[in-house]
């Protein structure tokens, strides 16, 4: 689709900050001034109201200016790796920050380990806990742990996030 307005200037503007995300370099302090500055150009904010010719061509130069150092700071970031690093575990680490990102609530299955038999399925951590009668932490090490095996029921079982 073509479009013939400023929708499209948006439109790109839109990708190029999904794909800054995708990178993870919202996390990163160059990555959130230039999301904040191509935010700060979308919509109605291209329009000029000033209809003064020489103030206009002032304020154009430095407007060309602007959007040619946001454009270098946009192809160096996209040109950078990744910041975000998908562990063994699943869990994605942020490289900047040096932290994990929380992804917040995933579901959590108990299977059973002689057939691999989904017993039971928990909306997160904390209510797979709560059923267990253990914290959300102890539910969090066991699934980091990748095989982490208990008794429930009489029968050998294991938990593991719903991918």
């Amino acid at each position: 689709m073509v479009w013939q307005s400023k929708k499209e200037l948006d439109y790109k503007d839109w990708k190029i900050i999904l794909k800054l995300k995708e990178l993870g370099q919202n996390y990163t302090e160059l990555g959130g001034e230039v999301i904040e500055l191509i935010v700060s150009q979308m919509n109605l904010k291209r329009l000029s109201t000033n209809s003064d010719r020489n103030s206009n061509a002032k304020q154009g130069n430095a407007l060309q200016a602007s959007k040619q150092a946001l454009q270098a700071k946009i192809t160096k970031l996209l040109s950078s790796p990744s910041n975000l690093e998908r562990k063994e575990d699943g869990r994605l680490f942020i490289i900047s920050e040096n932290r994990y990102l929380n992804e917040g609530a995933k579901q959590v299955q108990l299977i059973s380990m002689d057939n691999g038999e989904v017993l039971k399925t928990f909306n997160s951590r904390a209510d797979c806990g709560r059923f267990l009668e253990v914290s959300s932490t102890t539910i969090a090490n066991w699934l980091v742990k990748g095989s982490h095996q208990f008794m429930y029921k009489g029968k050998l079982v294991y938990l593991q996030i719903v991918t």
